[in-house]
């Protein structure tokens, strides 16, 4: 009697290997699973597929309207700054921290070589210096 050659034959590495040309199709469907399971196992890697390129899509979308604003930031334009030299009461008030004494201080200590004068003057506290020096600015008159 001759021995019928098995269906699977082994090659290097012990893989199993069919003896036909045709794909496996057991990750789609195994013969003992009934419709309903398969049915839902094949909505369910829908839905994930789904919720992955929703997030995806989503993830793109957050990052380009941050992109814009970024964009939108750098093209506004900066505050000007103000002369210490030669601003008016009211334009040195309207500065964060300066009040009518410390404007009036500041009229009075002109004029100044640099804005970093108003505190070695002591014309101004360190606290309100810091809140205002990337606003002004002591440039110099003119020699004639």
């Amino acid at each position: 009697m001759v021995e019928s050659q098995p269906s699977k034959l082994l090659v290097a590495g012990s893989i199993p290997v069919s003896r036909s040309n045709r794909p496996s199709t057991s990750f789609l469907f195994a013969p003992s699973e009934s419709l309903y399971n398969l049915f839902m196992r094949i909505f369910h890697r829908f839905l994930l597929i789904a919720a992955f390129a929703t997030a995806m899509v989503f993830g793109q979308e957050a990052k380009k309207s941050t992109g814009k604003m970024d964009k939108m930031e750098k093209m506004a334009p900066k505050a000007e700054v103000l002369d210490i030299n030669s601003a008016t009461k009211p334009q040195l008030e309207a500065l964060k921290g300066i009040g009518p004494k410390y404007a009036e201080a500041i009229i009075k200590g002109r004029p100044f070589k640099g804005k970093d004068e108003l505190l070695s003057k002591k014309i101004v506290p360190e606290s309100t210096y810091a809140g205002i020096k990337d606003l002004v600015i002591a440039r110099q008159a003119a020699k004639k």
